[in-house]
């Protein structure tokens, strides 16, 4: 199960790759157990940056 802290984290990657335009691994390869409901809660952390 992924923290708080750390779906943040990876919501504020996600920013900075789009700010940057620098292309990011699946998240998925470091958390192998990261489900679409992660992604979900990422997409949203991300639009609170």
């Amino acid at each position: 199960m992924l923290t708080q802290d750390t779906i943040e984290a990876l919501a504020r990657r996600l920013y900075d790759a789009r700010k940057t335009r620098t292309p990011l691994r699946h998240f998925s390869a470091q958390f192998p157990g990261m489900t679409i409901d992660y992604g979900a809660l990422g997409s949203i952390a991300f639009r609170f940056i």
